[in-house]
Formats: structure tokens, sequence, C-alpha cells
């Protein structure tokens, strides 16, 4: 992402800063999210060359640790002229419709928050993938699997 990041602000010309909370580069993403993710920020930032006329943006990602299921967030925002999401005239919509899209695909939430003159915040959140539950010994404890080597319930 830091690299993609890196060659889109040499040959756009637009100062994108990337921040990455505590815990992101740990962290993994459902099946499929990662592309998803990485289109997201893609078009978001395209939206932002094309029609916000900002000075900059930035790209954040954070791990949603209080929340049942772990997540991933991701906020693009820009400082450009921003716009009235509830008069955008249904053709305006393309952009966000596929982002939208995007992230529900894989099991996430999306949100545009703007208003004239105060910029553009697009929100995305990404399901992670859970951790692995550990084996468990045929007692109920300890390290071992309660299933023997053919996959069977081990008995004791």
């Amino acid at each position: 992402l830091a690299e993609y990041l890196d060659r889109d602000q040499s040959q756009a010309g637009l100062p994108v800063t990337l921040e990455l909370g505590e815990g992101v580069t740990e962290a993994r993403l459902t099946l499929g999210a990662e592309t998803q993710l990485l289109r997201v920020i893609q078009e978001a930032l395209a939206n932002v060359r094309k029609h916000a006329g900002a000075l900059r943006a930035q790209v954040q990602l954070t791990i949603m640790a209080e929340t049942i299921i772990p997540r991933l967030r991701v906020t693009i925002a820009d400082d450009g002229r921003g716009f009235d999401p509830d008069r955008l005239p249904k053709t305006a919509h393309y952009g966000l419709s596929t982002m939208r899209e995007r992230v529900e695909s894989v099991g996430g939430t999306f949100d545009v928050q703007s208003e004239p003159g105060q910029g553009t915040t697009v929100t995305g959140v990404f399901p992670l993938e859970t951790a692995p539950t550990p084996p468990i010994e045929p007692n109920g404890f300890g390290s071992r699997s309660a299933l023997d080597s053919a996959g069977q319930v081990a008995r004791s």
C-alpha cells in the first residue's frame, strides 16, 4: 500500500499521507477483502484527484478492537471542495456506489461524509480474520487436539 501511494503521489502530484494504527501491520483481512480494500483506496483517491480540488489527502488504517468481530477501518480524507451527498445527480454516484458495493461484498460497511467547502471523508470497515481457536485436549485442557489423527472426536 505504501509503495502504491508513493507511486500514485509521484505520478499525480497530490500529497497523500499514510497513517497505520497499532496492530494494522499484523492484521489479516478475510478472503477477498484485501483486494477490495486496495480498490476502494484507489477509487477514493481517483475521486479526490478528479473532483475535489484538494491540496492533500490522507489514508488512515486502524483496528477496531472494541467490536465483537475484529475489523479494520480505512479512512480516506481530503481537504477539497466537498459536496452535498444528498444533492448529487444519480450519474455522479457511480464511483461511490462501486466503493460501497466492494466493501459490502466482503461483509463490511461504507460511509461518506462531506459538506461543500469542508472536504470529504470516505470510510470503509472490513472484517478481519479471527484468531484461530487453540486446540483442546480430550479432557478440555492443554494444547493437544480433541480430534484424533482420523479427524474423529478423541475419547478418554
